[in-house]
């Protein structure tokens, strides 16, 4: 059990003493944007940064979720919840409407969740959330779920709020190991460890607190363009399912059939692919330098050629390429807001930090969140 719990769960496990404690991670992904849903490959681990959860079993056909951040409780009918896209609760509207999907058993329950994971900073809260209820209804609902078979209904739950995302904040949430991250093939779901060396580097994620909200966003016009891109390589006669099968080369070929907008995201997705195994090596040989190199190219390309930035991203990774090879970093989730991530000296991580804090402050006028990186385990139940 953690030392601190959320004061809203704790006050459910005060009055609910017999009540299922559960966690949920965040997820940090060092390189691989834009990739998963393109088949790619990612490089994500699990934070240290969680979402509790104490949920019983309830006499009555809802749900009744208390969200402590929010100072909300929604209640949703078991049967047909109203999945608001406009608030939290569309997620467990979502869980609940997939569940009856795959016609699994869905008990009426009492819920808290409350954490230390912020919300809109690329962290994948909202997939925390999703896979947090998923295992707690594995658990109390004995469904008898694979990690895999979890990840799989979190993805479609979310896909029911609106985002057609892919697959890797869910698998990585419930299949991480500390001190690792994950190199996935999003394709065959095969993946292995990928040990974090400790090293003489921070890692630090800068939350702008520029909430992205992915639904309102332009994301599914990225993957739709994308998806044209693949649909001129197959009229080419190219075997290729998705932007993984093709190369530099044959995107060339094809370049007069595709869209210029759309041949600079196809290439983006193409060198981003190409980043995630250079980014495996760099980190395998303690090769620290090539690491922040590639933190700072794959920034570019999303900026210039994904275009899913925003000044406020763009102001904090300009600050950290002026920073003398002291620090580097890109933007983490699927931006238009959010957070970026960094690897920073540990000797100027305190003084890069305080600057950076000082110079948003004056160009936005509103208080940069700096939160240090730990990479944990997946998602379990603690008792």
């Amino acid at each position: 059990m953690p030392h601190i719990l959320p004061q809203s769960v704790e006050d459910f496990l005060r009055r609910r003493p017999l009540a299922a404690l559960y966690r949920a991670p965040g997820r940090i992904n060092l390189i691989g944007e834009h990739t998963d849903y393109n088949e790619g490959w990612v490089l994500p681990a699990a934070a240290t940064r969680q979402l509790y959860f104490a949920a019983e079993p309830a006499e009555v056909p809802e749900w009744r979720i208390r969200a402590g951040r929010f100072a909300e409780t929604a209640v949703l009918p078991v049967e047909d919840p109203l999945i608001r896209l406009d608030h939290w609760s569309r997620y467990a509207a979502a869980v609940l409407h997939t569940a009856k999907a795959h016609d699994l058993p869905v008990p009426g329950m009492d819920i808290a969740f409350d954490g230390d994971l912020p919300a809109g900073a690329g962290m994948s809260s909202s997939s925390a959330l999703t896979c947090g209820l998923l295992l707690l209804l594995n658990d109390l609902g004995e469904w008898g779920k694979s990690p895999l078979e979890l990840a799989r209904l979190a993805r479609e739950s979310e896909h029911r709020t609106g985002v057609r995302g892919g697959i890797m904040d869910q698998f990585t949430i419930l299949h991480a190991e500390e001190g690792s991250a994950l190199l996935l093939d999003c394709r065959t779901l095969q993946h292995s460890p990928v040990h974090l060396p400790p090293g003489d580097r921070q890692w630090m994620l800068f939350d702008t607190g520029v909430a992205h909200e992915l639904v309102a966003s332009e994301y599914n016009d990225r993957r739709a363009a994308c998806e044209r891109v693949v649909a001129h390589a197959r009229s080419a006669g190219m075997e290729a399912k998705a932007l993984r099968d093709l190369d530099a080369a044959m995107l060339q070929d094809i370049a007069p059939l595709v869209d210029v907008a759309d041949l600079e995201k196809a290439a983006y997705v193409i060198e981003e692919n190409e980043r995630v195994h250079a980014m495996v090596r760099a980190l395998g040989s303690g090769a620290w330098d090539e690491a922040a190199h590639l933190l700072s190219q794959g920034h570019r390309g999303l900026q210039y050629q994904y275009k899913v930035s925003c000044k406020e991203l763009d102001f904090i990774v300009d600050h950290l390429d002026r920073s003398s090879g002291d620090a580097a970093g890109r933007l983490m989730g699927g931006g238009f807001g959010g957070g970026v991530i960094a690897l920073l000296r540990q000797d100027a991580a305190d003084r890069i930090c305080h600057e950076l804090g000082q110079a948003y402050r004056q160009a936005f006028g509103r208080e940069l969140g700096i939160l240090p990186i730990g990479f944990g385990p997946g998602a379990a139940r603690i008792s």
